[in-house]
């Protein structure tokens, strides 16, 4: 498959200069917004439409993300005024978000730490560092309240293994190490309370609308992303076995139809299974991945961006990011 391997290697550059300029069209600044609480932050549809312009807290963290991927990857700095843009709208505003007053608390404050590795790691870049251990300790705090309640299911804005994935990968990063170990001792304690069950079939996953009439992340992905982030290097091969016992005699042979939100849910499955392919070595995953990203290119008619699903009318800022996740998560090797 080292073809597949080569195709999406060479159209990585063209997916995140796509996908960044989409983002330039989606930020609240000149000429919708001049000053202000909202400037700089980053809508979840292109502004000029219908359906009105509103911030978004974390479309405009993952929009930082893909503007950094941007920069890193092709050495040009065409959006760096939009990102410094974004992150001053996020320093000054973060603390309406991370805090449990907002519903939405735990994926604000993942995104926060995704975001932020993304600018220290790739661009040497630490705009966020002020914003970090608030972030960290509710994401810290979150888990502890899952693990006591063995609720590990819980989905979308909610989902655990998300907030544990950002909450490792920084906290390596800093060198946090209370907070590595914290995760992984999680990692471990359900992977033995669940054994064979810690992974399910994807397409059997539970049809549900929560915040916002949501259903974006596919559950099982998030699980695969937090195992093969966490434990491949110091378990590769427990990691390999799970994948292969678990996850390969579960996969999709297509697209997943899905009720809400499918192609951000297809996204977030195919960034899943790059990264299982890489720790199994194992092409089966590689080529449910393609058949997935080859339909999300069908979709988007060639332009990399995309609505949450066929029938909304306009395709979104959130939307684009996990597609351009994926694409980045088999090229890079990282989310």
């Amino acid at each position: 498959m080292s073809e597949v391997l080569e195709r999406y290697r060479r159209t990585l550059p063209e997916h995140l200069r796509a996908a960044a300029e989409f983002l330039t069209r989606c930020q609240l600044r000149e000429p919708w917004v001049s000053s202000g609480l909202l400037y700089g932050a980053v809508a979840p549809w292109e502004l000029g439409h219908y359906l009105g312009a509103y911030e978004d807290f974390h479309d405009t963290l993952e929009a930082i993300w893909v503007w950094t991927l941007y920069t890193y990857v092709t050495g040009h700095e065409d959006y760096l005024e939009n990102m410094d843009l974004a992150l001053t709208y996020v320093r000054e505003n973060y603390r309406r978000f991370v805090s449990r007053e907002n519903p939405e608390y735990q994926y604000d404050a993942a995104h926060l730490l995704h975001t932020a590795l993304a600018l220290e790691k790739l661009l040497s870049r630490r705009d966020l560092e002020s914003c970090t251990g608030t972030a960290a300790e509710l994401c810290a705090e979150y888990l502890r309240e899952v693990g006591e309640r063995r609720e590990w299911w819980r989905r979308e804005y909610r989902d655990p293994w998300w907030v544990l994935t950002c909450l490792y990968l920084y906290s390596r990063e800093r060198s946090w190490g209370n907070y590595t170990q914290f995760c992984r001792d999680l990692l471990y304690r359900v992977l033995s309370e669940e054994g064979d069950k810690f992974l399910t079939a994807p397409e059997e996953e539970p049809r549900h609308r929560g915040r916002g009439g949501h259903d974006f992340f596919c559950h099982t992905a998030s699980r695969v992303i937090a195992l093969t982030l966490l434990l491949s290097e110091e378990e590769p091969e427990l990691v390999r076995r799970i994948l292969r016992e678990q996850l390969l005699p579960r996969l999709p042979k297509n697209f997943v139809t899905r009720h809400v939100d499918e192609h951000a849910w297809n996204a977030h499955l195919a960034t899943a299974l790059a990264l299982a392919y890489h720790v199994t070595g194992t092409e089966e995953f590689l080529r449910t991945y393609d058949i997935i990203m080859e339909e999300l290119w069908r979709r988007s008619r060639g332009t990399y961006v995309l609505p949450r699903s066929a029938n909304f009318p306009l395709p979104e800022s959130w939307v684009t990011y996990f597609y351009t996740q994926a694409h980045v998560a088999l090229v890079l090797k990282l989310v």
